[in-house]
């Protein structure tokens, strides 16, 4: 969701969602569909991830980490070591901090 909780709209809007395993590493990177809905396929089902956001060829948008919990959604932030972990299964709702679509 962009800053104001709208989904993706149609018309080409891009986002990725990236997950990191704790090292650092980049383990999976899968786009996100119009409706807001991404699955990863390749996660240790024993590891712990963090998710990263990257919105392609939009301005006003920041890569941005699922941060704290804010109501219902993780929020956005810039920094490695504000990011949640998750483990596999988890249901992320996702909000960017900054920008609309």
């Amino acid at each position: 969701r962009d800053s104001l909780g709208n989904l993706l709209p149609s018309g080409g809007k891009i986002v990725f969602a990236i997950a990191y395993d704790i090292s650092h590493k980049l383990v999976e990177k899968v786009k996100v569909s119009q409706d807001g809905r991404f699955t990863f396929t390749k996660l240790d089902s024993q590891g712990s991830y963090r998710l990263y956001f990257r919105p392609v060829g939009m301005s006003g948008f920041s890569r941005e980490y699922a941060g704290s919990k804010v109501g219902d959604y993780y929020e956005g932030t810039g920094s490695w070591d504000d990011a949640q972990e998750f483990q596999t299964q988890s249901v992320v709702h996702f909000q960017f901090s900054e920008g609309e679509w």
